[in-house]
């Protein structure tokens, strides 16, 4: 009877490092991207005409002000945004990742967006 409990006790412990262990490996593993979707509109409302598009994407921890917290190209250099129909979607962190701590370490942050040479959009988007 003993040595039953003791294999029960033995696979329990088993059972218990294997999933300490795929939690940490999973920790390790959380993407440092983020899908985003948006609209492209001149200033009637209008969406813009289909094409490739350079823009900024910048995260920073107030409103308005402030420098920013990371900051993300997408040009000829990286790769242009596509638009069709004033929509885009881009995976934020493609080209320069969001660090892992980033959102542990900064609770409440907010997105600019600039396109082309064209000023950053306001307001920012929390």
């Amino acid at each position: 009877m003993k040595s039953k409990h003791k294999a029960l006790s033995i696979l329990l412990l088993m059972g218990m490092m294997v999933l300490i262990t795929g939690t940490l490996l999973y920790a390790n593993t959380i993407p440092q991207k983020i899908n985003y979707s948006g609209s492209l509109t001149d200033t009637g409302g209008t969406p813009v005409a289909n094409g490739n598009y350079n823009i900024e994407f910048k995260i920073y921890d107030v409103a308005s002000g402030g420098a920013s917290l990371w900051s993300e190209k997408w040009d000829t250099t990286t790769s242009q945004i596509t638009v069709v129909g004033g929509i885009f979607n881009v995976m934020l962190g493609f080209h320069s990742p969001i660090p892992a701590a980033f959102f542990a370490d900064h609770t409440t942050t907010y997105l600019s967006i600039k396109v082309g040479s064209d000023s950053e959009m306001l307001p920012r988007q929390q």
